[in-house]
């Protein structure tokens, strides 16, 4: 087996941006990456190959391959080795221990019939983007096709699946271009097939999944139930997911101070009794006692989160101890004892199908464990709510399934009532 690796850099990922005209966010921008389903910038698909490609037609046993195959499992990283596993015809790429893309290289070509092939069902684009300095080849077609997928269709939400190749003897007798298509109404797959001159390409692409921006109007019942609170709040992690629902929902009450902090996504507001932190619960610990204390802060929201993975890396798993489990244990003990605090802890109803191999929900549970034999101890009203998928970017999903919003939960489910609203079996 033979082995090589190479490394793309966000500089890389520029570059090939500039060439191609795929400025697609999210290999370009931190926001958009952040926020995405892979909770960071990615490499242009289209790149991996081309590196891998350069670095496999060394071989000679290669260069007479007229049908070249890639398939994407996973997303790459900018500035993390992709290692080359080379055996026979077949390269698995590998990055941090995981295959992400496999290639497969042969001589047997498909046995196309064009004309079985309805290119009248499918979208017509012609080829008028070239590559900067270059003429039509191997490597400016990806660059085509790159700039398809992420510019044109599917465009901004787009994800690469798979690419194959064939370069035929002769010239295609059917018009050069692109053309896509969709393969069900309702479903994200799309079909597509590249024709210029002798070369042939199938590739399939997917519309990556995102969230559906809508404004839900709170009802009376809610807003009722938010003007009776009556202590100063913070809110860590305000500025997206369940923690910005929750603070968009209260600060309706204006009777009450509102201290909402962010880290990475920015977090703006026009309303007058909120005050704005940017701060890392990594780093930040003293600066939120500190908070508490000088703002009369009695009631506490925890939702920093980072991005949560199926199959968390060793160091996924070591920010998962800190932020769910050490980080509020700490806050906790820190917490004066002469003082009433409420304190909202979320969790997840993946413990309760016990998920026992998922890292995310041991941990979680772990939390629940300690977090409440503390709260004993110290003079904390603790709530612990088991959240279901909620509308967030950590539930994007390939389906693009929109599960509820927070509001939605709240309106319908008395036991989520209690606990965000830190009342009591009573009240």
């Amino acid at each position: 087996m033979n082995n090589s690796s190479f490394t793309i850099s966000e500089k890389m990922g520029l570059s090939y941006a500039k060439k191609t005209g795929d400025y697609n966010k999210i290999h370009l921008d931190f926001y958009a990456g952040y926020n995405s389903i892979y909770g960071q910038k990615i490499c242009h698909g289209c790149l991996v190959f081309q590196k891998t490609y350069k670095k496999i037609i060394k071989k000679k046993s290669f260069l007479s391959k007229k049908n070249i195959e890639i398939s994407f499992y996973k997303h790459f990283n900018y500035h993390e080795k992709i290692f080359l596993k080379i055996k026979n015809n077949y390269i698995k790429l590998k990055q941090n221990n995981i295959i992400k893309a496999e290639i497969k290289l042969s001589n047997n070509h498909l046995d196309i019939d064009f004309k079985k092939i309805k290119f009248n069902k499918y979208k017509y684009f012609k080829l008028t983007k070239f590559i900067t300095g270059e003429d039509y080849n191997l490597y400016s077609l990806l660059g085509i096709i790159s700039y398809h997928v992420g510019m044109v269709y599917p465009g901004h939400n787009s994800i690469l699946e798979k690419i194959e190749i064939f370069n035929f003897s002769k010239k295609i007798k059917i018009k050069n271009g692109i053309y896509s298509r969709l393969v069900k109404k309702g479903y994200p797959f799309i079909d597509n097939f590249l024709i210029y001159e002798n070369f042939f390409f199938i590739f399939k692409s997917i519309i990556r999944p995102f969230l559906l921006q809508e404004k839900i109007v709170p009802s009376k019942f809610l807003i009722n139930l938010v003007k009776k609170l009556k202590s100063n709040i913070l809110i860590l992690g305000a500025s997206s997911g369940i923690g910005n629902d929750l603070l968009n929902l209260i600060k309706v009450n204006k009777k009450i101070k509102i201290i909402a902090t962010y880290y990475k996504n920015k977090l703006t507001t026009t309303s007058s009794n909120i005050e704005i932190y940017k701060i890392d619960v990594l780093k930040n610990m003293n600066k939120i006692l500190k908070i508490i204390k000088r703002k009369n802060v009695n009631t506490i929201y925890y939702f920093p989160t980072p991005k949560i993975s199926l199959q968390a890396s060793s160091v996924q798993i070591k920010l998962y101890n800190l932020i769910y489990l050490k980080i509020p244990k700490n806050l906790l003990l820190n917490m004066c004892n002469k003082q009433k605090i409420n304190f909202f802890y979320p969790s997840t109803v993946f413990i309760d199908m016990k998920k026992n191999d998922f890292k995310y929900s041991q941990i979680k549970l772990k939390a629940e464990r300690q977090l409440i034999k503390l709260s004993k101890r110290k003079n904390i009203n603790l709530k612990i709510s088991r959240l279901p998928q909620i509308s967030s970017r950590q539930n994007l999903n390939i389906l693009n399934i929109q599960y509820p919003k927070l509001l939605n939960l709240l309106e319908s489910n008395l036991k989520f009532q209690k606990d965000f609203f830190l009342r009591s079996e009573h009240d």
